[in-house]
């Protein structure tokens, strides 16, 4: 093949990924997105504590941060043409939404008094956040996979 050829292979390769959005890097609208999901991490993380929780006395608060975090996340409209998976997304709200039902019931438990459930509990939501914490890294979030 000659070297002219192949520029021109390259070339119109190039043009065929860009015209698809895979050359051109992140829109602003998908910057401003992963952020705002970032910072929604932060500010549940600065009011009921890191997800991983170690003490159940303060389930309550961080099932009450966790769970505003997780509605108002849902409630954000990705912008168009928005290069994420959706099932990206949506198995990182999932595995959010499986943390915070385990804080409701670790809560729950802790104020009957009922160990056996909050240890069960404890254990399940380490795993629910671990994987919170690896969706978060597969969508590129910073904040939220350490939150």
């Amino acid at each position: 093949m000659s070297r002219l050829r192949a520029w021109s292979l390259v070339l119109t390769w190039a043009i065929v990924l860009a015209a698809c959005g895979q050359g051109g890097g992140e829109s602003e609208a998908h910057a401003q997105f992963r952020n705002e999901i970032d910072r929604l991490c932060v500010e549940a993380t600065q009011q009921g504590g890191p997800l991983e929780l170690n003490d159940p006395a303060r389930a309550t608060i961080a099932f009450t941060a966790r769970q505003a975090q997780l509605v108002r996340t849902r409630a954000l409209t990705p912008p168009p043409g928005d290069i994420w998976d959706e099932a990206e997304l949506e198995g990182f709200l999932s595995w959010l939404g499986n943390a915070v039902v385990r804080l409701e019931i670790i809560a729950s438990a802790h104020q009957r008094g009922d160990r056996g459930s909050v240890d069960t509990m404890m254990a399940e939501l380490r795993t629910a956040t671990y994987e919170t914490h690896e969706a978060a890294r597969a969508l590129g979030l910073k904040e939220c996979r350490k939150a």
